[in-house]
């Protein structure tokens, strides 16, 4: 039994219904899943990086306390011994 035309074009409507049916039904909804979980994980490095910087922003005033400090010792030290 030979295939026709309009058969032909049933097959073809019906394999491409299936394919659109399963990337609706299965990847469409993968791919949601997957872009909330990013964004959750985009949310929760981009506070960790906010962390760190206050963190270093800490640090570097300490720093430059401890330099100034310094900086102030060096002075009296070189008015002493003149």
């Amino acid at each position: 039994m030979e295939l026709g035309t309009d058969d032909k074009k049933w097959i073809t409507k019906a394999i491409i219904k299936g394919v659109v049916d399963g990337i609706n039904q299965v990847m469409i909804p993968y791919s949601e899943e997957q872009e909330k979980r990013f964004k959750k994980e985009f949310v929760e490095v981009r506070n960790d990086i906010a962390r760190v910087e206050r963190k270093l922003d800490t640090v570097t005033d300490h720093q430059a306390e401890k330099l100034d400090d310094h900086g102030k010792r060096i002075v009296r030290l070189e008015l002493l011994s003149s």
